[in-house]
């Protein structure tokens, strides 16, 4: 019988051959892997990473087989769930079901409703979660604010999210997104708000002249993921939604509208619309707007901290186009019983 190289038989062939293919696989299942081979987004870079650097007729064959093996690998435990969160984060846990509450992570510090308190809030992953659920966990005492009725449903839902221009006129809404109070400390109205987060000499009202001789005091408050607040003397004008927070020079935080401050010797009115995103629907409370705010009494109003509606989420753009993302002009105006005016 011949002995030596010359008698290495099929079998033996076949071994060699399925030994290297296997050390083929353990270095690019990694590599596939690492370039982002998962379903959720509809990627699978394996084609790619075997069409560069092998060729021949058995190529189909070993695609089908390393995309294979990436999937074994994959699933065996390293599968993410991947959830995207209404701010746009994904879930970093794994793969689970709806037993179990999503988590990308990302942790912001937000104020109650009236701004009194402040807390850690997770990132939010359902409407309810984002723009109520949070403020009723953080409501404040009694003796520091009242709250107004406001947004408060009649009868069975019949629409999950917010009210907009798009919402059948008559939908009853699951939760409410805006909440309107009234501060007990009216004087904060000349002195300063003194609650916290805010950052210094930026706690301070504006006096606005609301018709001739007539100032009330009226402040608009940025928050920032830090929970750094601030008020903006911005007036007159549409009130930009985002506004880079001053805690930083290099890279500014983008600072978020939240709330309206409004004390006046005579009442006014509070006709609040929203454009979230340019050419998206116009957002507003889900009451009778106008809605008159009395005299001498100091009133804030919290607006939503994420604006959506069936078709999707309202993410904040970048560049020339944060521009469009508005609070729109007239947001505050004189009865039209007196002389006409607005804010």
């Amino acid at each position: 019988m011949a002995s030596g190289p010359a008698a290495r038989t099929s079998s033996d062939a076949a071994a060699e051959s399925a030994s290297a293919f296997q050390s083929f696989l353990l270095r690019h299942v990694h590599r596939a892997l690492a370039e982002g081979f998962h379903d959720s987004v509809g990627k699978n870079p394996v084609r790619a990473v075997l069409s560069l650097q092998v060729r021949g007729p058995s190529l189909p064959d070993l695609l089908v087989r390393l995309e294979q093996a990436c999937t074994r690998h994959w699933a065996d435990g390293r599968q993410m769930c991947e959830q995207r969160s209404l701010t746009g984060s994904a879930c970093v846990l794994e793969l689970h079901g709806d037993e179990r509450r999503h988590n990308s992570k990302a942790v912001r510090i937000s104020a109650s409703d009236s701004g009194w308190k402040q807390a850690e809030r997770s990132d939010p992953f359902a409407l309810r979660e984002a723009n109520w659920a949070f403020y009723d966990d953080l409501a404040d005492d009694d003796t520091l604010s009242q709250r107004v009725p406001f947004e408060e449903g009649h009868g069975e839902p019949s629409a999950a999210g917010m009210m907009h221009a798009d919402l059948p006129p008559g939908s009853v809404l699951a939760h409410p997104s805006w909440a309107l109070l009234r501060l007990s400390d009216s004087a904060m109205a000349t002195r300063g708000l003194d609650q916290p987060g805010f950052l210094s000499g930026m706690h301070l009202l504006h006096a606005w002249e609301v018709r001739k001789g007539v100032l009330a005091h009226v402040g608009v408050e940025y928050e920032c993921p830090r929970g750094h607040r601030f008020l903006s003397a911005d007036r007159r004008t549409d009130v930009p939604l985002y506004s880079a927070c001053p805690c930083r020079k290099e890279r500014p935080l983008l600072a978020q509208l939240m709330r309206l401050f409004v004390h006046s010797p005579e009442p006014l009115l509070l006709h609040p619309r929203v454009q979230p995103c340019p050419g998206w629907v116009l957002f507003w409370p889900h009451v009778p707007l106008p809605w008159e705010l009395a005299e001498k009494t100091l009133f804030v109003l919290r607006l939503p901290c994420v604006y959506a509606t069936a078709e999707g989420v309202a993410v904040c753009p970048e560049g020339k186009a944060l521009s469009e993302c508005k609070l729109l002009k007239g947001w505050l105006t004189v009865p039209s019983a007196r002389p006409k005016g607005g804010l």
